[in-house]
């Protein structure tokens, strides 16, 4: 698919998905504000998870920026960064990220929740409305998504969403300062119900 054809198609998405609980919507500079927000209150829950991050990223500029780095590779047709919204508050981001087309066909996803919302099945219900966004409107064959070898309740997540182990990816992301190991999950289009 062209870059013009790709940008036209991504054009006509849906920007907002609901769920029972929880909406996502496509991240605008509009939001960058909340974004910073969600960054410095979770700043200790994600070290851990994320890669490092200097005192210029809790900026609202760098934010600024981000998001429209989003928004560009949205118009590109290479991904897309959505916002989990709770009772219109920000409390978690999910990306889709390095689509690749022709004969792979298939993205990258990532997500992080808000501490103080964890354990409540919310990002559950996102990644199941991102799979059926990527699966029957983008048209992905395949998404894949990695977690770092101990964080179980991510893997719950994927798991839950009908993500397959496929194995062990040693020192495969530089998070925290340290090159990781993470277990890698894919899922297929047609094991997807939405």
């Amino acid at each position: 698919m062209s870059a013009t054809k790709a940008t036209t198609a991504w054009a006509g998405l849906p920007r907002v998905l609901e769920g029972p609980r929880i909406v996502l919507q496509v991240l605008s500079t509009d939001h960058a504000g909340q974004l910073l927000r969600f960054h410095r209150e979770n700043s200790r829950h994600l070290k851990p998870f994320e890669p490092k991050r200097e005192q210029c990223f809790f900026t609202l500029d760098e934010h600024h920026r981000l998001v429209d780095m989003r928004q560009r590779m949205l118009n590109l047709g290479l991904g897309v960064g959505f916002g989990v919204f709770l009772d219109n508050v920000l409390v978690g981001k999910l990306n889709i990220s390095n689509v690749v087309r022709g004969s792979f066909d298939s993205a990258f996803l990532g997500y992080a929740m808000d501490h103080r919302h964890t354990g409540h099945g919310y990002m559950k219900e996102a990644v199941a409305l991102a799979l059926d966004w990527a699966f029957y409107q983008l048209e992905l064959h395949r998404v894949e998504a990695s977690t770092l070898v101990d964080n179980l309740p991510s893997q719950g997540v994927l798991l839950a969403n009908g993500f397959q182990f496929l194995g062990l990816n040693r020192r495969y992301l530089y998070i925290n300062g340290v090159w990781q190991d993470h277990y890698t999950y894919y899922k297929l289009k047609e094991d997807h119900t939405a």
